[in-house]
């Protein structure tokens, strides 16, 4: 089945007669993309996919949002499935994981057809830094640990959201660098080593790669930690750093950058004062969190991004609740970005309803209406198992199969 790509735009060093590329853009089957997002990021902290009670997953509840940010012009929303690990994955006394909660997938995949219908991109968290205060601290150390969580848990999220090509990229870690034994960062109560970080990151992304198509990023805590431009700065997410973590295999890079600003966390180098070939960003980069200041021209920040050389912008946030800021701080200026800008942004998810139209149409099921059995034929061929559930006129789940396709 064919699928709309995200191409890297320059995903490896690229020269060009004796300089190094820097800085490209975005690109969506072949074409530019500036991302005008914004940070959802969670509506109960760790509990939104695979929650329960009254945390449990509410589609109304996203419907609203998605209708309110796509009319002002928003193309990509950024939300956080696992957190601090406080809810998922499932694992044992050891921290070795065991699975997922039983409406995890379920929930995410209505999360991502929602934001389709809506015309949403949705570039997805897996972990936070706080992972490094838990009983998960594990998990990043032990590599026997983190294979555990990528063949049990990430595994199945990526078979489950194949069919989704909204899905901009998988970002591994918010801010990893809080949570790493390196200068200007380790602010957590527990650290681990830069390479202990670098080899989590690198094992996620040439995971993904193997498994999927999807693309791969990293939410970095500040400009410093992506560049290489001064003796004060260091790229600790280079192809270079992350393949010497993981040796021998060639699937081990992101596909591009994110970055936050927050000019209380002693970050001096701005993405709205610097441009990206000063500060030598070998790929796309896109702000994926940021705050304005007191006194800050929203939309000449905004705009300034982007002249700058970077691939979008993503305020923080809708609905964090911690009090930074909010949506109707954002509606305004975000609504005029992407209006200037729109034609950067071009249409990225109608596919979504061609491949669940796809789906629809080769399939066939008799006898229509059963009591005792139903044969369910497609000529849909796929190289991942097929899953199918039959649900009642109540909305009971009466019965589910997971397979291959025969």
């Amino acid at each position: 089945m064919q699928r709309r790509q995200i191409i890297r735009g320059i995903a490896i060093l690229a020269f060009i007669q004796a300089g190094v590329l820097f800085g490209q853009r975005l690109h969506v089957d072949g074409r530019e993309m500036l991302v005008s997002g914004m940070n959802i990021p969670w509506r109960f902290y760790g509990h939104d996919f695979g929650g329960r009670g009254h945390r449990s997953f509410n589609p109304d509840f996203y419907d609203r949002m998605f209708s309110d940010l796509s009319e002002a012009g928003i193309n990509t929303v950024r939300i956080w499935l696992h957190c601090d690990g406080r809810l998922s994955p499932l694992r044992d006394a050891s921290a070795t994981v065991t699975g997922l909660p039983t409406a995890f997938l379920d929930d995410l995949d209505s999360f991502l057809q929602l934001a389709a219908d809506h015309d949403l991109m949705v570039l997805p968290v897996l972990w936070s830094f706080e992972i490094v205060d838990t009983r998960l601290l594990p998990l990043i150390q032990d590599t026997t640990r983190t294979r555990s969580y990528l063949e049990h848990a990430l595994k199945p999220i990526l078979e489950r959201t194949e069919k989704f090509c909204n899905i901009l990229a998988w970002e591994i870690i918010n801010e990893p660098e809080w949570a790493m034994d390196i200068p200007f960062a380790g602010t957590t109560g527990e650290v681990v080593s830069r390479t202990d970080m670098q080899k989590f990151v690198a094992l996620h992304a040439s995971f993904i790669h193997q498994h999927s198509d999807q693309r791969v990023t990293v939410g970095s805590a500040g400009l410093r930690f992506l560049s290489d431009f001064s003796f004060l700065t260091t790229n600790y997410w280079s192809d270079i750093e992350l393949q010497r973590q993981n040796p021998g295999c060639a699937e081990t890079y992101l596909d591009f950058y994110t970055v936050h600003f927050y000019d209380w966390n002693w970050e001096r180098l701005s993405p709205f004062k610097h441009n990206v070939d000063k500060l030598r960003l070998d790929k796309p980069t896109i702000v994926s969190e940021f705050a304005f200041s007191k006194g800050d021209a929203a939309s000449t920040l905004l705009k300034r991004a982007v002249e700058n050389g970077y691939a979008g912008v993503m305020p923080w946030s809708v609905n964090a609740g911690d009090g930074i800021a909010t949506w109707e701080d954002y509606r305004s200026p975000m609504t005029g970005f992407s209006r200037e800008f729109t034609h950067m942004m071009p249409d990225t998810t109608y596919c979504i309803r061609d491949q669940m139209s796809e789906y629809y149409h080769t399939c066939s099921v008799a006898p229509n209406p059963a009591s005792e059995y139903v044969v369910i034929r497609s000529l849909m061929e796929s190289a991942y198992p097929m899953r199918i559930e039959i649900v009642s006129m109540l909305g009971q789940k009466v019965l589910m199969y997971e397979g291959s396709t025969h």
